[in-house]
């Protein structure tokens, strides 16, 4: 009879620490709404635009991908604050951003020890479209996607990138741009210093029914930075219309317009000697780039987790230079005895 009691007392003892440490439980458990979890990254988002991915969106497919993976939302980009694209990527391990005159304008990336030239070991992609006026035969980048409109980024290094297309040696780089939001949003942004720098982003976003915009205009201008002088004007929309509750497309269209005075001229070895690092060699010389874009991305889904994506893209790109021919003594002065 006392061993009874003794075994009906542990019983009731342990029942009554399981129920402690079941209600200890509950109460330090938080539950996550699904809008809390896209405030923790700003690329998850429960309004899905039709697009390719390299990475995704959800939580714990960094651990899934072959080789390196880095994901840039648009919290950190809005604490680097960054005046160009070179400096996001200096802060990526493995990335070698090389300036060109100082403003951005053209992305020369190495990776891990490649020729950074024209970024043409990479695979350069905006919302999964490549950038590249032809990827297979000539990747060189003579237009970069402006850093300021981005929401995003995502960068692959290692085997994962051979999933991607040609030119991925060195990995994958894919800008994000902002989606059509759920609600009306609106913004200016403006940024100005010495020299004649001038940048200013204006954007609106809304979603009416079952179509959704964005429309992005950015104006960026200097008059010596560095060596370099430019004039860049890009404007790009986005849209999204569901079409029922299985089918969704996308479009996205772009224009850049882009005046300045790059030149593949550089310092002679007397001029590096003086000190002379900012002087205008061939200040007459500019380039001229003309960018025109358009795809459109349709996504069928067949059940709850799978679904057919179709993009198709086009795009132009019109680079053309004016040269002047300077005095050689002029321009290339000699050592005196």
């Amino acid at each position: 009879m006392i061993y009874i009691l003794h075994t009906l007392r542990a019983i009731f003892f342990l029942i009554l620490a399981g129920f402690s440490l079941v209600t200890a439980q509950q109460a330090n458990t938080k539950v996550i709404t699904a809008d809390e979890l896209s405030q923790q990254d700003t690329l998850i988002s429960t309004y899905e635009m039709p697009q390719i991915e390299v990475i995704g969106r959800k939580p714990g497919l960094l651990n899934r991908v072959p080789g390196s993976a880095k994901i840039i939302s648009r919290q950190e980009l809005a604490k680097i604050d960054a005046l160009s694209g070179n400096e996001v990527f200096r802060c990526i391990t493995g990335l070698y951003p090389v300036d060109e005159e100082g403003a951005g304008l053209r992305l020369n990336l190495g990776v891990r020890g490649l020729e950074p030239d024209r970024s043409r070991t990479v695979l350069m992609l905006e919302d999964g479209v490549p950038v590249s006026l032809a990827p297979y035969g000539e990747p060189e980048m003579y237009y970069t996607p402006p850093i300021d409109r981005m929401a995003g980024l995502e960068v692959l290094k290692g085997s994962g990138s051979i999933l991607f297309g040609p030119q991925t040696i060195g990995g994958v780089i894919n800008f994000i741009t902002a989606d059509p939001p759920a609600a009306p949003t609106g913004s200016i942004k403006l940024r100005g210093g010495e020299n004649g720098f001038f940048t200013n982003l204006a954007k609106y976003g809304t979603t009416f029914g079952s179509v959704g915009a964005q429309i992005n205009y950015l104006r960026r201008q200097a008059d010596n930075i560095g060596t370099a002088t430019y004039r860049i004007n890009d404007l790009s929309a986005k849209f999204k219309l569901t079409l029922g509750l299985k089918s969704i497309i996308g479009f996205k269209v772009g224009a850049y317009d882009e005046i300045s005075n790059s030149t593949y001229v550089g310092l002679t070895q007397t001029m590096y000697e003086r000190g002379e690092y900012y002087t205008r060699i061939a200040p007459d010389d500019q380039l001229i780039v003309r960018r025109y874009s358009a795809s459109a991305t349709h996504d069928l889904f067949i059940t709850s987790t799978t679904f057919l994506r179709t993009t198709v893209f086009g795009y132009t790109l019109r680079a053309t230079g004016a040269v002047r021919i300077l005095d050689a003594q002029a321009a290339f002065p000699t050592k005196q005895a």
